[in-house]
């Protein structure tokens, strides 16, 4: 992040970022729960009696909407991957969806909605019964002054728009394949004007709360990706967001490829990372750039190339799961 400029600032955006002290996950038709960003010292301002109250509550009603042998599923499917050696994940796991992994088939609403769906779009924004290039854009709604958060530096009304809107909310729109809640239409179906609408209406549904958390009132404008585009055709997306489908790794080139003066950098080169983001991309570049140097014969050296971590407490655990993997074996607690 430091070499990213930043006129004027020497660090590049590196100190730029301004952090949440919290955050909330919202389910229409349950209590929302509420995560401080870091439990000392406890803010009261995110943790004050009434979000407690709710966040306790949706814990256990969460809990308690998926049944404990399905819940108990999820926790060794888990314990197995934390626990998976390289080459079995990369063998076995690699060539499973989500769902499948977690066994979805006949599993509770609440297993399906909570622990398949949201988790993966939340993190990903990825579809898990398909994996597939997806169509997920912004939706961006500028806010008047008196529901601004303060989560820019300096004076948003000033650097942007004209000066009526002082706070604005980014919202991904991860299903453009499922009917909305207004107009009983998949995204793609509708216009922009109505994918606005229903994205405030599911935003609504999911935040109010009686405390007037959202309102209609909040919305100075709102602005679309212009990457998405509407024609005789149907939808399309100028700049798709590619997920890596299941299977795909060994259809994956190396950052150098086969051909001797040919280096490849993005998130869908493969990489320690093995998802679509910023991390993976720039890990890419980064082998990419070692290629390129090592190729020319140039005394530079080379950027340093990370690892994911890997709990260390485990890693007799993932041994004897390599052992086995290679013995044709399956897991422990398969």
């Amino acid at each position: 992040m430091r070499r990213i400029p930043f006129p004027g600032n020497p660090n590049g955006v590196f100190d730029k970022p301004v952090a949440g002290h919290g955050s909330r996950m919202a389910i229409s038709g349950t209590p929302h729960f509420t995560a401080p960003a870091s439990i000392a010292p406890l803010r009261f301002d995110i943790y004050d009696p009434l979000s407690l109250q709710e966040s306790l509550t949706a814990a256990f009603s969460l809990g308690g909407s998926i049944p404990p042998p399905e819940l108990a599923v999820f926790i060794r499917k888990l314990v197995m991957f934390l626990t998976n050696s390289l080459e079995r994940r990369n063998g076995q796991w690699e060539h499973e969806t989500w769902a499948q992994t977690l066994e979805a088939d006949g599993k509770s609403k609440g297993y399906l909605e909570i622990l398949v769906s949201a988790l993966t779009r939340q993190l990903v924004s990825a579809l898990t019964r398909q994996l597939v290039s997806a169509l997920t854009r912004q939706l961006v709604a500028a806010m008047p002054a008196e529901r601004a958060v303060s989560l820019w530096r300096g004076d948003f009304a000033q650097r942007y728009g004209d000066g009526s809107a002082h706070d604005c909310l980014s919202v991904d729109i991860s299903d453009w394949d499922t009917p909305g809640i207004l107009y009983g239409r998949t995204a793609k179906q509708c216009t922009p004007e109505e994918i606005a609408r229903e994205v405030w209406a599911q935003m609504s549904a999911c935040l109010e709360d009686g405390t007037g958390a959202i309102d209609d009132n909040d919305i100075a404008s709102w602005f679309l990706d212009p990457g998405v585009k509407w024609g005789a055709g149907g939808v399309t997306n100028d700049t798709p967001l590619v997920i890596n489908t299941a299977g795909s790794l060994a259809n994956r080139s190396e950052a150098h490829t086969a051909i001797p003066n040919l280096f490849l950098a993005g998130d869908y080169v493969r990489n320690d990372i093995d998802l679509a983001t910023m991390e993976g991309a720039n890990e890419s570049a980064r082998a990419a750039v070692g290629a390129l140097l090592q190729t020319a014969g140039s005394p530079a050296a080379p950027p340093a190339l990370y690892k994911l971590h890997e709990p260390p407490e485990l890693e007799p655990l993932r041994r004897i799961n390599a052992d086995r993997y290679r013995a044709g074996q399956p897991h422990m607690l398969a």
